[in-house]
């Protein structure tokens, strides 16, 4: 555990977009659209290869979160229940609750509003956030 980590003063919340085939790219380029390029050093994309086994994704999003140690992370995951999703769970319980969190069916809104505010709300702030803006963003 980073002494950042430990003492709970973690810097702000880096996302992990974890999807099926081209979603996360798309969204993080949409996100590098509103909000300019420098945001691709805060947003990780794993979409997952259909042949793949979960284990060597979970293995991916791993070795990502490992180099944003110092850093919150939020998954956004495209499916409830998918394999995606799954493997987001088990990334979360492999960081622990005070480190990761993990959503379903991410959107456009949901992810501008967490890069909105990543910066100044703790990981349980944006997880709401994220949850209504989600939410509202459908009409």
């Amino acid at each position: 555990m980073t002494d950042a980590l430990a003492s709970g003063s973690l810097a702000h919340t880096e996302v992990l977009l974890l999807t099926h085939a081209s979603v996360a790219s798309a969204l993080a380029g949409l996100a590098s659209h509103v909000f300019g390029p420098e945001v691709h050093r805060r947003i990780g994309i794993c979409e997952l290869d259909v042949d793949a086994p979960p284990q060597a994704e979970l293995g991916v999003a791993l070795a990502w979160s490992g180099e944003h140690r110092d850093s919150w992370v939020l998954v956004l995951t495209d499916l409830h229940g998918s394999t995606p999703w799954r493997v987001g769970q088990d990334l979360v319980t492999q960081l622990g609750p005070s480190r990761a969190r993990a959503l379903s069916g991410v959107n456009a809104p949901m992810l501008l509003a967490v890069i909105e505010r990543w910066d100044t709300l703790p990981l349980d702030g944006l997880v709401r956030r994220a949850r209504v803006a989600g939410r509202r963003g459908i009409a």
